[in-house]
């Protein structure tokens, strides 16, 4: 128990709220980070690198819906314990949201230079 004698400080449920939005809130900055990290070099390619926005959105909207329905579920819940459970899970969710951008980014580049790398072995045979 935290606080002054005779009052005590917060406990309960309530107690993980405050470090789980402050975490997911940093999770929303590294997003932010992240998506201007693709988006400079989608730029510095001049367009030719193809970047998922599509399944990059949705998994974001997605992850950001589930992690803010564990976070009403920490305040919601009766337990200190499962509070801080629905917590944690918000802010890995959040958190493992905010990377995937770059994951699935640099998947589609992977996938585009065994293209092209094909290509070039197909181009090498062909003359």
């Amino acid at each position: 128990m935290s606080g002054t004698p005779g009052r005590p400080g917060l406990v309960g449920p309530w107690s993980p709220l405050w470090p789980a939005l402050s975490a997911s809130c940093l999770a929303v900055v590294l997003l932010v980070g992240v998506a201007t990290l693709i988006s400079s070099g989608d730029g510095l390619t001049a367009g030719a690198l193809e970047v998922p926005v599509g399944r990059i959105v949705g998994v974001v909207a997605l992850g950001y819906a589930v992690a803010l329905i564990a976070l009403v579920l920490a305040v919601r819940s009766g337990s200190a314990v499962r509070s801080w459970i629905c917590a944690t899970v918000a802010v890995v969710v959040a958190f493992g949201v905010s990377v995937y951008p770059l994951v699935a980014t640099a998947s589609a580049a992977v996938d585009q230079a065994r293209d092209i790398v094909s290509w070039i072995i197909e181009l090498i045979r062909t003359h």
